[in-house]
């Protein structure tokens, strides 16, 4: 039960996702991410009703893909926050 409520409260910001979008654009590359981690949240509440054993692996293997899309998110951030800093002393 506890894994639903972390849902509800997990789906609540995606109102406020295109204002924050378009406000903060350097988060971009963070977005899949964070939908991997909402679809982990789906899949563990999937698996309280069918199929434990697929969704239970759906939901690790969207954990692991959690992790490797922050980390290529935050070395593209870094990468690309370099490539502005160059052109603005030139």
């Amino acid at each position: 039960m506890l894994e639903f409520f972390a849902l509800i409260f997990i789906l609540i910001p995606i109102i406020f996702f295109r204002y924050i979008l378009k406000k903060r654009r350097d988060i971009f590359p963070l977005l899949p991410g964070a939908i991997f981690i909402v679809m982990s949240f789906i899949f563990t509440n999937l698996e309280a009703f069918f199929a434990p054993d697929l969704f239970d692996f759906f939901e690790h293997l969207t954990i692991l893909l959690s992790a490797l899309s922050f980390f290529i998110g935050m070395i593209y951030r870094h990468f690309h926050a370099r490539e502005e800093e160059i052109e603005r002393e030139v």
